[in-house]
């Protein structure tokens, strides 16, 4: 079937659909026997008009366990999971338009979440934290936009502004900071990339074909999509790179075949999709790599729309902020370090940004890396001698402008996130010392006005299976605090793979009080805590209690005005613990406000 001109988009999602009546009010259908109210992880929501008309099914991984969630004479279709797999947003007639839905992941508790006017509707729902990206042509209609809302149906905010363009089919980056999303620029989808709050659109496809189908895979190193390139009019399933590089193929089909929709496992191992390969439409699994694809349904029917809960899942234990502007959290500096040119033009780049301490250094301590983490930049420091007396090296990239008011009040609580990696000579390795306090590196560090002192989450101590530990250094104490109890430890992520990390720092309201609170996460799992909160307290596995009263109460009272990353290194080339070169790098670096102290 050659592509629609101009309305490709709605062609493939409705070519499976049968009947169109609606009109009828939501009600909840009735509970499917064995399948859990609370949450469905791992399973695969799909539509299917097996019954006779679109509805919303789900099945084990394996294809086994088919259950049917809606039951309308409408259509429904388009399923996408909440992040915690208890409920399922989706598009529905049942009102006369295409609407945004949500239920329960048994089927209850159907609830209307738009209510739109035009033809195109409302469609298309993507669910990341509290919110849900969706597609629609309120504003102009048969000119559809990309919208986010709250998972409720308040505060529907438009994204895109392009009123002569087709934006469509958003998709969320794992962390909500970023949707992939399709764009038809002189008539020829490609996929764009925008930040939440749709500035920053970038294109990251430039093919003769349709590029369409964004799908993020769960470390958001990846994007999944579908392709009419030139090379090949079939409908197929590529991946690549999240800032557009490396475009990979993974399906190749015979002529008039579609391979779409893709969607990813939660573990990033396998994509499922959509084909009729077979005759029709089925769903199908295969590896991430293409290899290994095996048929899950089997019907005369249409099977479409693959949606994998659980993709986007912290550890169930993991209390790690997410950002969520619904809920007030309000962005103080975002950097995805797509902008920068080299060290040295970095040293005087205007605005918000990060700056190198030394941006000549004649050593090349300082790089502008491509790739970065799931951009096709991220900032690199490289340390070759570490503390050598006489010879240290200092190596850190700073926020720009230095002693700013970057948020107001100034005991506010804030978040500061981004991706790392540790490496040595381009593989695993690195370290800058442990065993004692005169070994390690302050790591990051939250700086007052005129750099008169500092908070700083370091790496000290510990030993040659942990490697150091990290741990707070109160500013104006001095004294290394809240070393953590439990992993992952820094020999568990010098692996020279990327790593989130997010630090949740919250001032004490005087001298003294037991109020503030610092915490630190490496990819969903909290390794430091000293907060009242958790004074005396051991964590399941732990070594030691997270932290003391006595500790909390040296938490110190002022605002952050400048935040390096990076830093002095304690140990040195040929002290036998500390292991260089090692190589820092750092991508897609946020930092808000909470809109309220944490109690």
């Amino acid at each position: 079937m050659a592509p629609c001109p101009r309305t490709a988009l709605v062609c493939i999602s409705m070519v499976f659909l049968v009947g169109c009546d609606g009109g009828e009010s939501p009600v909840a259908p009735p509970q499917s026997p064995g399948l859990a109210a609370t949450s469905a992880q791992g399973q695969v929501a799909f539509t299917s008009n097996r019954d006779g008309n679109n509805e919303i099914y789900v099945m084990n991984p394996d294809g086994s366990g088919v259950t049917r969630l809606t039951d309308n004479p409408a259509i429904d279709q388009d399923p996408a999971w909440s992040p915690d797999g208890s409920r399922i947003t989706f598009t529905s007639t049942r009102n006369g338009n295409y609407d945004i839905y949500v239920m329960n992941a048994d089927g209850t508790g159907v609830t209307q979440l738009t209510t739109t006017t035009t033809n195109r509707g409302s469609t298309r729902p993507a669910w990341c934290g509290n919110r849900i990206a969706f597609e629609s042509d309120r504003y102009i209609a048969a000119f559809p936009d990309v919208y986010v809302m709250n998972d409720d149906g308040t505060d529907v905010t438009r994204l895109t502004l392009s009123n002569g363009a087709f934006d469509q089919q958003p998709a969320w980056s794992p962390t909500c900071d970023r949707i992939a999303f399709t764009k038809d620029p002189g008539g020829n989808v490609e996929i764009y990339v925008m930040n939440a709050d749709g500035t920053g659109a970038t294109r990251l496809t430039n093919s003769v074909g349709y590029d369409q189908d964004p799908a993020w895979s769960p470390d958001g190193a990846k994007i999944a999509f579908t392709s009419t390139r030139a090379d090949d009019p079939n409908r197929e399933i590529y991946v690549m790179n999240a800032d557009g590089t490396g475009v990979t193929r993974l399906t190749n089909t015979s002529t008039s075949i579609w391979d779409s929709d893709p969607a990813w496992s939660s573990d990033g191992s396998q994509i499922a999709f959509r084909s009729n390969r077979d005759g029709n439409n089925e769903i199908y699994v295969m590896n991430a790599d293409g290899s290994g694809v095996t048929r899950l349904t089997n019907d005369a029917s249409s099977d479409a729309l693959p949606a994998w809960a659980g993709a986007f899942v912290l550890p169930a234990s993991s209390d790690e902020p997410v950002f969520n502007a619904a809920a007030g959290d309000a962005m103080i500096f975002q950097d995805h370090m797509e902008e920068y040119t080299t060290p040295h033009d970095m040293d005087t780049w205007p605005g918000a940004s990060f700056h190198p301490f030394f941006p000549d250094d004649p050593r090349n301590h300082y790089a502008v890396i491509n790739p970065g983490h799931a951009s096709s930049q991220g900032l690199q420091l490289v340390y070759l001698r570490g503390g050598v007396p006489g010879d240290e090296e200092r190596l850190l990239w700073e926020t720009n402008p230095e002693d700013s008011t970057w948020y107001a009040p100034d005991d506010a609580a804030f978040v500061v996130q981004y991706w790392f990696r540790i490496s040595k000579n381009g593989g695993p390795g690195g370290s800058p010392g442990y065993g004692g306090t005169d070994k390690g590196m302050k790591w990051i560090e939250f700086w007052q006005d005129g750099h008169l002192d500092r908070s700083q989450f370091g790496v000290t101590a510990g030993d040659a299976t942990t490697g150091p530990l990290w741990h707070l250094n109160a500013a104006g104490t001095g004294v290394p605090m809240g070393y953590q109890p439990v992993g992952p430890y820094w020999n568990q992520v010098n692996d020279n793979q990327w790593h989130r990390v997010t630090y949740l720092y919250q001032p004490s309201s005087s001298p003294g009080e037991t109020d503030g609170i610092a915490r630190m996460w490496i990819d969903g799992t909290k390794i430091v805590d000293v907060s009242a909160a958790a004074a005396g307290i051991t964590p399941p596995g732990g070594t030691t209690v997270w932290c003391t009263i006595e500790e909390v109460g040296k938490v110190d009272t002022h605002p952050t005005r400048t935040i390096h990353l990076g830093e002095y290194v304690n140990g040195f080339d040929g002290d036998g613990v500390t292991d260089l070169p090692m190589a820092l790098a750092f991508d897609d670096f946020t930092w808000w406000r909470l809109p309220a102290r944490v109690q």
